[in-house]
């Protein structure tokens, strides 16, 4: 939910959302300079930037898909930990924790990348009008 407020200096932005983090931070600024922004390249350029598929969940868990491992390299690195010399317990802790880093479904990996490629994103963009 968002509401727009005209204020002397400029356009006030006010915008809830459902989770308090970096990404939506970032996001609400981006869409507070464009609101306020006098220029249209720029206003473009900025758009494009919050718009860009690279930072929805659907495209980072595709990418994740591709980047984690096979099926075969998964359950052969499962069977190390099973078979390893350790005690049960810790047996079970690092399987547990090789399903978690593998899981596609993992928020703090698709935050991760949600960061990462917005931050990429301004810094492509910002390369671009410096040469």
């Amino acid at each position: 939910m968002q509401q727009d407020f005209k204020s002397i200096t400029c356009t006030s932005h006010l915008e809830f959302h459902k989770t308090n983090n970096a990404i939506d931070f970032v996001k609400i600024l981006i869409k507070f300079r464009i609101l306020n922004s006098k220029n249209k390249k720029n206003k473009i350029t900025l758009e494009n930037i919050l718009n860009n598929p690279n930072i929805s969940e659907e495209e980072i868990k595709k990418y994740l898909d591709k980047k984690g491992l096979s099926f075969h390299n998964f359950r052969e690195k499962i069977n190390d930990h099973f078979y390893a010399d350790l005690p049960k317990q810790e047996s079970i802790e690092s399987i547990e924790k090789t399903c978690k880093k593998e899981n596609r479904n993992n928020k703090r990996k698709i935050e991760y990348y949600k960061r990462k490629n917005l931050l990429l994103n301004i810094d492509k963009k910002r390369n671009k009008r410096r040469f």
